[in-house]
């Protein structure tokens, strides 16, 4: 009987799209199951379906109580590409979720959905950032456009370079945006009226082959297409949309957005104001005016506060994952554009409009280059791990929340201290020269009797164990607890010390004409922040692991400026043994004395630096070494092939045959586990895969130690910290913990390596191998005696059947009734006493 009051609840986004599902752009919310009934619902299985566009999935319900809801986690309904991509018309589909017991069907719900076509924007409300995913700057189209660019370019300021940002000049970005829009202008593109409220219902974007072709657009349309022929000159762009319309503009210097949707209308206004904004009327391509007009319009539409409904930033939207969509091309003549013209005053040429356009009409499949021969795989290897790009925080060191600037501190003897072991706790801003709350002239008494008050001062505070940062006390402690958390977060997931203590920075220019320095660390010191209660606030030690050179600023001034600093891989020392922080700095200016601007700055900061990518590129660049492993020549000479081993696989079923003495597994395992600690102990390489419970860490257990035992030692690597705790834990039940040296964290200096070598020599309990023989042979007894009784069971007696056989019959016929019969219940215990005395034998 179908019960009542079953109902299904289901949270999903009304349309789904082609951009939605490439920006992974979640579209299904909870599903929940309530139960109005009297009684509890038992093993239900819910199938949720979208017909043609996601595969179906089924969840199992164990069961949902009387009177209870049952929420499901949301499963991964990844709608399918190819469908969504060749949806060429707003559709709908039926999402529909069913909740079946057995074979009889409880409930059932069905919602329609609005499938887009795959150039359909949804509108802001799933993503306002989602725009930028019709943000197409590699569309075929836009190439030629860039040609013409630079040809304009060149007519109105004589250098034609399309250089992005490099120069750091905003003169040059604005020429650079004025010459995208003449040329754009040129195309005599008609202005189209777009659909009512499209900021919230979408509408159809056109490609830039389109636009472009028919000569057609709405304002949409117009602004996405000059978005990406900017982004594609290298510049960031920026859309802004109000109620009923759409405009674009171009960042005048990089990384001016942090987040990819930026508003209301005022900040916009203020940052166009300020001159790093250019914004312009995209609808002005449309007509006979200057460049200076369009930008003027749309200063004038920024004023309007009500009708303003976002703008997306697209480069801090591709920095969060909105990538452009895939191009489709499609047959359009494009109109020829007129001859290049020198501009009058701003002012744009406009040709004739006797070239005709040619019908359009869809094509299998755009021409594509011919494939680039591929790459050394290791080559492309170290390219993906060299990061010299300004993300990079080894090379553009910018203030956070987690970062800590210190005084003016003198570096060397900083660096002293910390290697003495000294401790230090870090103070606020000293009031010693602050112009609000000291009022005495330093510099002049310095003139008078030659002493430096602020340089003594703050070298009697790091004898006295005390930093003094360059902040205020609130920012300070509002950083240290930041710092703090990061710092035992890092460790507790990784196993690595990320905190450092920078020693000199180079201040850099990525161009000749750039503007903007960056900073890079030189010389870094591992930290240990300590914090031993709230009222003792928190200090800073030496970490054990050596200091290190910013190798990443290394290699990028030989890549990039074909600069070598005269510096190892190690910092030179000083004749006590300690880190020669002077030499270290000289180095660099000597390097780079010869770039203008440059500039060694010898101050000081606390921060998070990584240096995992650099050491695993330095692993790559040993290339001859790195190719003598078998497993890494394999995947550099022959990807895809199969990995041919001269170390056979060891068979479940021949373990019976093995002897136990040459088996050493002190966790429990079963055939398979067995199979996989003795195939890799012989030095088979193969891949062991298990969901979570189902004993991978004890069957690694067993693997070091039967890896041990046969005279091999053992490199056990783990992404998670977590994972070499467990392992070392187990290790350490069966005795083998002393023999184990674990180089992660804290426990990888120099000091923490020698006790642990120390604790492995002092470990003094030991058996003899009589006493290992002895337990081999009562296993040996034990596995024989286990076979027999098996054998026994399986054995087919003088009626044909085998015990196991007729144990077998007798519980199919469980349901049978039962017949008493008196005489063989007499005979019981004879006939348990022979099948005894038959299984013995």
């Amino acid at each position: 009987m179908r019960p009542a009051g079953l109902s299904i609840e289901l949270d999903h986004a009304d349309r789904l799209c082609y951009a939605m599902q490439q920006s992974a752009v979640p579209w299904l919310g909870p599903l929940r199951l309530r139960n109005a009934g009297d009684a509890p619902l038992h093993d239900l299985r819910v199938t949720i379906d979208l017909a043609g566009f996601v595969s179906p999935r089924v969840l199992h319900v164990a069961v949902v109580p009387a009177g209870a809801t049952c929420e499901l986690p949301v499963p991964d309904l990844e709608p399918s590409a190819t469908a969504l991509a060749n949806t060429v018309e707003r559709t709908r589909a039926d999402l529909v979720v069913r909740v079946e017991q057995g074979d009889e069907r409880l409930a059932a719900h069905a919602r329609p959905i609005d499938v887009l076509a795959y150039n359909e924007w949804p509108g802001l409300a799933p993503l306002p950032p989602l725009l930028a995913a019709f943000v197409q700057p590699n569309h075929p189209a836009i190439a030629p456009l860039a040609r013409e660019v630079a040809t304009e370019l060149e007519a109105r300021t004589g250098d034609g370079a399309l250089d992005g940002y490099q120069r750091g000049d905003r003169v040059r970005v604005r020429a650079m945006v004025a010459a995208a829009f003449a040329v754009l202008a040129r195309r005599r593109i008609a202005y189209v009226t777009p659909p009512p409220s499209f900021e919230s219902a979408g509408q159809k974007v056109r490609t830039p082959e389109q636009v472009l072709g028919e000569r057609l657009g709405t304002c949409l349309d117009l602004a996405l297409l000059a978005a990406g022929l900017l982004e594609h000159l290298g510049l960031q762009p920026l859309l802004a949309i109000q109620h009923g319309h759409a405009f674009v503009g171009a960042w005048l210097a990089p990384g001016s957005a942090a987040e990819a949707e930026v508003g209301p209308a005022v900040e916009l206004r203020k940052r166009c104001d300020l001159g790093v904004l250019l914004a312009f009327e995209a609808t002005a391509l449309c007509g006979t005016g200057s460049f200076d007009g369009a930008v003027a319009e749309a200063r004038r539409r920024l004023d309007d506060d009500a009708a303003f409904r976002s703008a997306i930033d697209v480069d801090a939207a591709r920095r969060a994952g909105i990538r452009p969509l895939p191009p489709r091309t499609l047959a359009f003549a494009a109109a020829a554009p007129a001859p290049a013209v020198a501009p009058d005053a701003g002012r744009v040429a406009i040709p004739d409009d006797s070239a005709s356009v040619a019908a359009s009409a869809p094509v299998a499949a755009a021409a594509e280059a011919p494939p680039e021969p591929p790459k050394d795989r290791l080559e492309h290897w170290k390219g993906k791990l060299l990061d010299l790009t300004l993300w990079n925080r080894l090379l553009n060191t910018v203030a956070t929340r987690k970062t800590i600037p210190l005084s003016a501190h003198d570096l060397g003897a900083l660096a002293e201290r910390l290697q003495a072991g000294a401790r230090f706790r870090v103070h606020p801003r000293p009031e010693l020269g602050d112009a609000e709350r000291d009022p005495r002239d330093l510099d002049l008494a310095a003139q008078r009797d030659g002493v430096d008050r602020r340089s003594a001062w703050l070298a009697e505070e790091l004898r006295a164990g005390r930093v003094r940062a360059d902040l205020d006390a609130e920012d300070l402690d509002a950083r240290l607890v930041e710092v703090f958390r990061h710092a035992r977060t890092t460790v507790e997931e990784s196993g690595a010390n990320t905190l450092y203590l920078a020693l000199g920075f180079l201040r850099w220019y990525e161009s000749a004409a750039a503007e903007r320095p960056r900073r890079a660390p030189l010389l870094l010191l591992p930290l240990v922040v300590e914090r031993l209660s709230v009222q003792e606030g928190f200090r800073f030690v030496l970490d054990d692991d050596e200091p290190r050179l910013n190798q990443s600023l290394v290699a990028m001034l030989a890549h990039d400026h074909g600069v070598r600093v005269p510096l190892g891989d190690q910092p030179p020392e000083d004749a006590d043994g300690g880190v020669d922080v002077a030499a270290v700095l000289d180095a660099f200016r000597a390097a780079t004395l010869s770039l203008p601007r440059w500039e060694v700055e010898p101050v000081a900061c606390i921060g998070f630096f990584s240096f995992a990518k650099y050491l695993m590129w330095l692993d790559l660049a040993a290339r001859d070494e790195l190719l003598q492993g078998p497993v890494l020549r394999h995947l550099v000479e022959r990807p895809g092939a199969t990995f041919a081993q001269e170390v056979p696989e060891v068979a479940r079923d021949e373990i019976d045959d093995l002897d136990p003495a040459t088996v050493f597994c002190p966790k429990d395992a079963d055939s398979s586990q067995l199979a996989a600690v003795l195939a890799g102990a012989a030095g088979r390489t193969f891949v062991l895969e298990g969901p979570p419970g189902t004993g991978k860490s004890q069957t690694i257990t067993n693997l070091i130690a039967q890896a041990l035992a046969n005279g091999k030692r053992v490199l056990f690597v783990a992404e998670k910290r977590a994972a070499l705790e467990v392992v070392q834990r187990r290790l350490d039940e069966v005795g083998i913990g002393p023999f184990c040296l674990e180089l992660h964290s804290s426990k990888s200096g120099p000091k923490a390596v020698l006790a642990q070598l120390q604790r492995a020599l002092d470990q003094g309990a030991r058996r003899e191998p009589q006493q290992w023989a002895q337990v081999a042979t009562e296993l040996q007894r034990q596995r024989e005696r286990l076979n027999a009784f098996v054998r026994a069971l399986h054995r087919r007696r003088e009626h044909g059947v085998s015990v196991f056989a007729a144990m077998a019959e007798l519980v199919g016929l469980r349901a049978a009734p039962r017949v008493d019969l008196p005489e063989l219940r007499a005979a019981a215990p004879a006939v348990a006493a022979a099948a005894q005395a038959a299984v013995e034998q």
